[in-house]
């Protein structure tokens, strides 16, 4: 089965990932895009996909922005990305920390962006190394 889903990551996206397993094909090859949404959403639909991994190729383009990059990263199956897709995962330039105590601590720069997008999507390094 050959799907296209795209848009705002939201509840329609979801059901629409799940009227797709639902039809229990013998393999999946999704053409996705998206401008990022809701991460909670996005977190259900990276267990869908991921339960679904020897079936599943998702094949990127146009765009995997924000939420739509975590799916495409975060997803264990077969993934391509087509020439000239554009990728965006931001991260705050300030994180501002405290525990109960009341006690506050901040990190930023440059340098720890880079190191969290290593620590939390390797594959998107490799993908660029490629």
């Amino acid at each position: 089965m050959i799907a296209h889903i795209q848009g705002k990551v939201d509840d329609e996206m979801l059901n629409m990932f799940i009227n797709m397993y639902n039809k229990n094909e013998d393999e999946y090859i999704v053409y996705f895009s998206s401008s990022g949404g809701m991460s909670d959403v996005a977190n259900a639909i990276i267990d869908l996909i991921n339960r679904n991994i020897e079936k599943t190729k998702l094949i990127s383009y146009f765009q995997l922005a924000s939420a739509g990059f975590e799916i495409f990263f975060k997803a264990k199956c077969q993934r391509e990305i087509i020439n000239s897709t554009i990728g965006m995962y931001h991260l705050t330039n300030l994180a501002i920390d405290y525990n109960s105590k009341g006690e506050i601590s901040y990190y930023s720069g440059v340098a720890q962006k880079k190191e969290m997008l290593k620590i939390n999507y390797p594959e998107s390094l490799e993908f660029c190394n490629k």
